[in-house]
């Protein structure tokens, strides 16, 4: 006589997986997308299963309505920028353009507020670097360097590696 064992339930790919690690805390993971072949994950964790299982639960909305960053949260604004002069400036712009956003960039952006992280990038830190610049530079030039961060950052938000633009949303109203 044979004995009937109920199979097991398995989670469905991308839903997520709360368990428990030594100390008593919980923690869970979800695929939020791909670099390569690897799965890129976030992790999350909380000092009880239900909250591990609310976060995911956040996390898989928002992923689905395209809020949750796949960007690596060390990733700064200098490796973005380098990233984003190569793979999108470069075959739209006209050589001129490109040359002049590239000496924005690696003169001035990059010097001042380069090493913030994307993720952590605000409209505070371009005033600041837009202040700072226009004791040197001419209103012209300073709304040229909101501009092309305007422009990348932009295409920041396309991507969903940021929720806002920091350079947008500053103000250019003195410049």
């Amino acid at each position: 006589m044979a004995v009937y064992r109920p199979k097991r339930k398995h989670r469905a790919n991308g839903e997520g997986s709360p368990y428990q690690l030594a100390g008593g805390a919980w923690r869970g993971a979800l695929t939020i997308g791909w670099i390569g072949d690897r799965p890129k994950r976030k992790f999350f964790r909380a000092d009880t299963q239900a909250a591990v299982v609310d976060k995911l639960q956040k996390a898989r909305r928002d992923l689905r309505l395209g809020i949750l960053s796949q960007t690596p949260e060390k990733q700064t604004l200098a490796e973005y920028l380098t990233t984003w002069l190569t793979d999108v400036a470069t075959p739209r712009c006209r050589p001129k353009t490109l040359t002049h956003y590239e000496g924005l960039i690696r003169l001035h952006i990059i010097p001042v507020i380069g090493k913030v992280p994307l993720l952590k990038l605000s409209p505070q830190h371009v005033q600041m670097m837009l202040t700072e610049k226009s004791a040197t530079l001419s209103p012209k030039t300073c709304q040229h360097l909101r501009t092309c961060l305007r422009v990348a950052l932009g295409t920041a938000v396309k991507w969903n590696l940021i929720q806002r633009n920091a350079a947008a949303l500053s103000d250019a109203s003195w410049l």
